[in-house]
């Protein structure tokens, strides 16, 4: 297996106040997207703070390695005591970060907080048209709502699974919650809609900017054929597809105020 190296790092975890970051408390998962060379699934991860010390907040292992081995994902999981004295702490940290045998630390910085959890807007990120906020169509429906108009709020609750990014995701129409579900429709289709119970096909896993299907097998028999919630800002449709690469499969969460006109 060739050498590995680190050329930058980067958190794709979602904190509490909707930017990407670490995860702070003991025993948390988090998620990073790791850029290099000689990578491959099964490598050890660890991340320290500060920088170029033996203090090992964070541990995990590669998966999802590119083709060529010059990126992969990572979950890392948070420590419970700290190897020194004092925590990370809450805010901008500055890290180190190693692959397998990478020598020396990649330093860089990232948020740490608590997760992702509570009252958010959700916004579709392409450019252009004037369709923005995910929104409910009726009580079985959902669609992109006029960048003008009020954004309606949606409620994450991160479950407690060992993937530490998966969430359910509903709103309030007339008093009563309302669940975001994905349910497969024919070979290569997945449907999105509102049902008022949790169950079969209504996980999501918050991926960087991409608001996934997530399987899980207790209630789901088969993997979601088109993982990706998609938006069209200028029809309004939202949708399920396949890569997960661009703008309109991107999202971004803030926090539950009206936007101005």
């Amino acid at each position: 297996m060739p050498e590995q190296t680190v050329a930058r790092f980067r958190a794709t975890s979602k904190l509490k106040n909707g930017k990407f970051g670490l995860l702070d408390s003991p025993g948390s998962h988090s998620h990073l997207k790791i850029f290099g060379s000689g990578f491959a699934d099964g490598l050890p991860v660890k991340v320290y703070s500060p920088p170029e010390s033996t203090n090992l907040v964070w541990t995990g292992t590669t998966d999802h390695t590119d083709a060529g081995g010059g990126g992969c994902h990572a979950r890392v999981d948070r420590g419970g005591a700290d190897a020194t004295e004092g925590g990370v702490g809450i805010g901008d940290i500055s890290v180190g970060v190693t692959v397998g045998d990478s020598t020396p630390q990649t330093s860089g910085t990232v948020a740490t907080g608590p997760p992702l959890n509570g009252s958010y807007t959700i916004a579709n990120n392409a450019p252009g048209g004037t369709k923005t906020w995910l929104a409910p169509s009726g009580t079985t429906g959902v669609t992109l709502a006029d960048s003008s108009s009020a954004a309606p709020v949606w409620v994450l609750t991160l479950l407690p699974n060992q993937q530490g990014n998966i969430y359910t995701i509903q709103c309030q129409i007339s008093g009563t919650a309302y669940y975001l579900k994905w349910a497969n429709t024919g070979p290569g289709s997945t449907s999105v809609s509102l049902v008022s119970a949790t169950g079969a096909g209504t996980n999501w896993m918050i991926d960087g900017e991409n608001i996934a299907a997530f399987q899980d097998s207790s209630v789901d028999s088969n993997p979601p054929n088109a993982p990706y919630l998609n938006g069209d800002v200028s029809t309004g449709a939202v949708n399920m597809t396949q890569a997960g690469e661009y703008p309109a499969e991107q999202w971004t969460l803030g926090p539950p105020t009206k936007p101005h006109a």
